[in-house]
């Protein structure tokens, strides 16, 4: 599987040993792991990915979409808006 993540030249980057974090903006940073294998719960852990890392209200979801890997790994593909403490998009 290959993932295309468009990303600015002008944001730092930090190689991690399983993936890459990205610094988008102040407190927002962007973190992309490895594929793993498909969890008992998928709706928890993906619930607790996001938790994680973006508070719920920064967060202004725009839309979203049900799909299935080719490996048969189901993936929700959420599209949403990071926002910063007045409440513009980042």
């Amino acid at each position: 599987m290959r993932v295309v993540v468009p990303l600015l030249p002008t944001w730092p980057k930090l190689p991690l040993a399983h993936g890459l974090q990205v610094q988008i903006a102040d407190g927002l940073t962007l973190t992309i792991g490895d594929v793993e294998p498909l969890p008992a719960n998928a709706q928890r852990w993906a619930e607790r990915q996001v938790a994680d890392i973006t508070p719920p209200d920064r967060l202004r979801m725009l839309r979203n979409a049900d799909r299935e890997l080719p490996g048969g790994w189901p993936v929700s593909i959420l599209e949403c808006d990071a926002l910063d403490h007045t409440g513009q998009v980042l």
